[in-house]
């Protein structure tokens, strides 16, 4: 099968390449510059979200569709259209329906698009648990963005296209560039003996795991639904005392802060057969950036 993906090189989207590659699957990537050699053996079409015509270059022929890309202020998701709502969207909405609708029109069999837990607002920071059914009342223009796209999904979904959105929480794992993995600050503290300032609570699934989530939907997701996926409710303290038992340090931990809200139910990609790892895939890979992590610290210690 070939599958097209943007935002290949993201957070989420190299997660994605990897486990489609592995599977067995051709992938074509959206790529603006020149493709990293650790995303892979891809198939790369030059251009980015809203070229019209690399859209189209991107879908012709394709199979499925994996749509990642995200276009923001540099850090930020929440508040990341700064200054220029109207570019934003222009990119991030337009540009995205044109990919889309170019999609459809190609023939591709079933396609998912990346939404996001921002899609319940309030009740995603707020609430205690968040069903696939409840309330959907962004309260950013990310959010309204993403609410927006999941409605495109419903309305061509109801025309039997298999196309699908996946909500994930927020997502860790070990990224290439390494710099960008998520509690990389956090591990460098607790190796360091240092305190951290870090004092956030939050939902959490692994990168591999909504790559598989993804596969699954693209097989046999329901056409217009939206699916939910999260796996572990984490404190800042928390990972960073996994952290520390996977360096063999104690260290100054951070302040716990409040416990995390807004845990998902994923019932729609369980009865697909999707389980998420847990504990155990949240140690093995704090343990590994731990053993990534420290012949830098110890080389930058000895002067290297």
């Amino acid at each position: 099968m070939i599958v097209a993906v943007t935002g290949a090189t993201g957070y989420v989207g190299q997660f994605v390449v990897r486990d489609l590659l592995e599977a067995g699957h051709r992938v074509r990537v959206l790529a603006r510059g020149a493709v990293p050699p650790w995303l892979g053996p891809v198939e790369a079409v030059a251009g980015g979200l809203g070229d019209a015509g690399a859209a189209r270059a991107l879908v012709e022929g394709a199979d499925g569709l994996v749509h990642a890309a995200f276009s923001h202020e540099p850090g930020r998701y929440r508040g990341g259209e700064g200054d220029d709502l109207g570019g934003f969207l222009a990119v991030n909405l337009m540009g995205s329906l044109d990919l889309l609708r170019a999609a459809r029109e190609a023939g591709v069999k079933s396609a998912v698009v990346l939404s996001s837990r921002a899609v319940y607002g309030r009740l995603a920071r707020e609430g205690d648990v968040l069903a696939e059914n409840a309330p959907l009342r962004p309260d950013t223009h990310y959010g309204a963005l993403k609410l927006a796209l999941e409605g495109f999904v419903s309305a061509w979904g109801a025309e039997g296209w298999r196309v699908t959105a996946l909500r994930p929480t927020g997502v860790y794992g070990i990224v290439e560039p390494f710099d960008r993995t998520k509690w990389l600050d956090l591990a460098r503290a607790v190796l360091e003996g240092r305190a951290s300032s870090e004092a956030r609570a939050g939902t959490e699934v692994h990168g591999a795991e909504v790559a598989s989530a993804v596969r699954l939907l693209l097989a046999g997701g329901a056409p217009g639904r939206a699916y939910n996926c999260g796996d572990l409710a984490l404190a800042a303290g928390e990972v960073a005392r996994r952290l520390g038992a996977a360096a063999g340090v104690e260290g100054r931990l951070p302040l716990a802060g409040m416990a995390p809200k807004g845990v998902m139910h994923c019932d729609g990609l369980e009865a697909l057969g999707w389980r998420p790892g847990g504990a155990r895939r949240l140690d093995a890979t704090l343990g590994a950036m731990v053993r990534r992590l420290r012949p830098a610290l110890r080389s930058l210690a000895d002067g290297g």
